[in-house]
Parts: C-alpha cells; structure tokens; sequence
C-alpha cells in the first residue's frame, strides 16, 4: 500500500498529520502521568504503581515505536536500516507486550481489591508490588 503516489499526496499528508498528532497525545499523556507520580508522593501506592508502568510502556511505545512506524506506513518503505530495524521490532514487542501485561494486572489488581476487601490487605503486606513490577519484564522477555 504505497500511499506516496502523486493522486494521493492529500491523503498522506492527512495521514502524516494525524499519525504525528497521535504521537503527541500519546507521548504528552504519559509524560503528565509520569510527572505526576513524581512530583506527587500520595500517588505512590502499590496498586498505582501499575499505572505508571503502564505510563512508561506507552510512553516508550509513543516516542519510540510510532515514530519510526509512521514514514514506512506512508512509503511502504524501511528507510533506516537492518540493525534500527531489529531494535525497533524488540522495543514494538517488548513494551506492547508489557503494556498488555500491566493491563492484565491492573484488572487482577482491581478484581482482588473488589472481591477480598479485607484479605486483600493481608494479600498486598505479603506480596508487594515489586513482585509484580518485576514478573512483568521478565515474563515479556520470555514472550
């Protein structure tokens, strides 16, 4: 799908725009949700923590992977070589693979959270949160 033909110039350019559009929200988004975490310490409970490895995933997948995807969507074409195309491909996977995993956990989170109000404390004083962050990387390097 070669969108850079000459019938189709106002189609790419709409494309490029709203691609790159998508790229600022995405990268804006996740840096707020970032600069939050830092700057205020209240935020930094367990379960939040979640959210801001989610945050960092799709940051990552906002500042790296979409733009690089975006000039060979439009010209059908890699442009930047065999080895930024290897990273690229491990950086695509790993963080939208980490990114589906946060997902996962800040469903199991909120499900235990929900259901076990009382057990959960005792859950969650046991087994923290870094046991999570943790399993998160490595189980989307094992993918």
């Amino acid at each position: 799908m070669n969108l850079s033909t000459n019938n189709q110039t106002p189609v790419t350019v709409l494309l490029a725009i709203l691609m790159g559009f998508l790229v600022l929200v995405t990268v804006l988004g996740n840096a707020l949700v970032i600069l939050a975490f830092v700057v205020d310490k209240s935020l930094r409970t367990q379960g939040n923590f979640f959210f801001l490895n989610l945050a960092l995933a799709d940051f990552l997948v906002g500042g790296f992977c979409i733009p690089l995807y975006i000039p060979y969507i439009l010209t059908d074409e890699w442009k930047f070589g065999k080895g930024v195309c290897k990273l690229w491909l491990v950086v695509d996977y790993l963080v939208c693979t980490a990114s589906g995993f946060n997902i996962v956990l800040i469903s199991f989170d909120r499900f235990v959270s929900v259901t076990r109000a009382v057990r959960n404390v005792m859950f969650r004083l046991e087994n923290t949160a870094v046991n999570y962050k943790l399993d998160t990387p490595i189980s989307a390097l094992a993918d």
